[in-house]
């Protein structure tokens, strides 16, 4: 299962766990949106990332394990998951 954190300085909160083809498809994840291995050291405002572990790397091939920058703010994804 993929990790959607809310990261924000000084702050780390898993929102949910949920298959990464569900985070592709409702998300819109991408593997041009890898960041690195580990969150980002600056932030400067709450925004919403994609962890991608080993494990998820068979079902979807060119993605990297680490942090995927999701372009969805935090409020636009609690709209999201509401309507699915």
């Amino acid at each position: 299962m993929a990790k959607i954190w809310y990261l924000a300085p000084g702050s780390r909160t898993v929102r949910e766990e949920r298959p990464l083809p569900w985070c592709i498809d409702k998300l819109w994840t991408s593997p041009r949106d890898f960041h690195g291995p580990g969150p980002p050291d600056e932030l400067k405002a709450e925004s919403v990332w994609i962890e991608v572990t080993s494990a998820e790397l068979s079902q979807a091939p060119g993605y990297k394990c680490g942090f995927h920058r999701c372009f969805l703010s935090p409020s636009e994804l609690e709209e999201r998951l509401k309507k699915l």
